[in-house]
C-alpha cells in the first residue's frame, strides 16, 4: 500500500483532491519586467526578436486589464517556458480565494498554462487537483506536490449525461449540476472532503439519479419537481485498514412527507481515492 513520508509538526504531509481555479503571481518585480521586455521584443507577427526596439528604453508597464491573456500566449512558446517555470503558480476556489501554492513538475507545466488560458465567457478553467499538502511555516500557503491536474466543467458532466438521456431537460439538469457541485467548495484536505469532491465530478450517476428523482426518468414533463434534495451526510468509516467514506443524498417528497437516500462509497486510503460502487439506495440503521 502506498504511503505518504511521516514528518512531524508543521511539515507533515496531506493528501489532497479538491477543485479550483489556477493563478499565477509574479514573485518578483525583476520576472514581471523581463515579462514586459519579452512582451516587447515581439514583432507584429508573434516572433522574438533578440533586441528591444530602439525607440524604447525600457520594457513598459503592462496593465492588469490584459495580463492573464498576455501571459499565456507568451509563456505557452517554449522559448519563454523560463519565465512559466518561475512563476508562483496558486490554486484558489470559486470564490477567488487563494488556498495553495502549487509546486509541478515539467511536464505539469503545460496543464498550468492550459488553465490561465482566456475564456470566451472570462470565467477561468477549472481544474481537479491531486496531489499532497505540506504546511509551512515560511510561507502563508501550503505547498502542495502535484501529482495530477486536469480540466473539469459542468459542461462536460451535462453533454455525458444527455448522451444517456437524450430526451432530458436541460435547462433543469444545468440547475441540479450547478446546486450539487456547489459542494465543492472545501480546502480537499481530509476524508470526507476528498471523497465529497471526488464522487462530484467521477459519479454521474447522483445527477441522473436526482434528476429521475426530482422529475421522473423519461425526461421531465411536469414543470415543478416532485422532490428535493433535502440533505447530504458523509459518514467516515473503516474496512478493514481502508478508509471509507459513503456519502448519502437524502430526497425529500415535495407533495407528501416521504423520503429516499442514496449513497455512493469511495475509498480514499492512498492518494487517488476510487469508487467502491454506483449510486445505491441507502437504508438508515436505528
Amino acid at each position: 500500500m502506498n504511503e505518504i513520508p511521516t514528518v512531524s509538526g508543521a511539515d507533515q504531509l496531506t493528501y489532497l483532491y479538491l477543485n479550483g481555479y489556477v493563478k499565477a503571481d509574479f514573485p518578483s518585480k525583476g520576472l514581471r519586467k523581463e515579462f514586459e521586455r519579452c512582451l516587447l521584443s515581439l514583432d507584429e507577427k508573434g516572433n522574438k526578436q533578440q533586441f528591444l526596439p530602439v525607440t524604447s528604453a525600457q520594457a513598459p508597464e503592462t496593465s492588469n486589464d490584459h495580463i492573464e491573456k498576455q501571459l499565456y500566449e507568451l509563456v505557452s512558446k517554449p522559448s519563454y517556458r523560463y519565465i512559466a517555470r518561475q512563476m508562483t503558480w496558486k490554486f484558489t476556489n470559486r470564490y477567488g480565494h487563494e488556498i495553495y501554492c502549487l509546486t509541478p513538475t515539467e511536464s505539469q507545466l503545460s496543464a498550468l498554462i492550459l488553465a490561465i488560458k482566456p475564456r470566451k465567457n472570462k470565467l477561468s478553467r477549472p481544474m481537479v487537483l491531486v496531489g499532497y499538502s505540506q504546511a509551512s511555516l515560511a510561507s502563508r500557503l501550503p505547498n502542495v506536490d502535484v501529482k495530477r491536474l486536469t480540466k473539469v466543467s459542468p459542461c462536460s458532466i451535462i453533454k455525458s449525461i444527455k448522451g444517456t438521456m437524450p430526451n432530458i431537460d436541460v435547462d433543469k439538469l444545468k440547475l441540479i449540476v450547478s446546486e450539487i457541485l456547489s459542494l465543492s467548495t472545501n480546502r480537499g484536505d481530509n476524508d470526507q472532503d476528498r471523497a465529497l469532491n471526488y464522487i462530484l465530478y467521477q459519479n454521474l450517476a447522483i445527477y441522473s439519479r436526482t434528476y429521475g428523482i426530482l422529475y421522473d426518468e423519461e425526461g421531465g414533463c411536469q414543470s415543478a419537481p416532485n422532490a428535493r434534495l433535502a440533505n447530504i451526510q458523509v459518514l467516515p468509516m473503516m474496512s478493514g485498514d481502508r478508509h471509507v467514506v459513503k456519502v448519502v443524498f437524502e430526497y425529500q417528497n415535495t407533495h407528501g412527507g416521504g423520503s429516499q437516500s442514496w449513497y455512493s462509497a469511495v475509498d480514499v486510503t492512498d492518494e487517488y481515492p476510487f469508487l467502491l460502487g454506483s449510486f445505491e439506495r441507502f437504508l438508515p440503521r436505528y
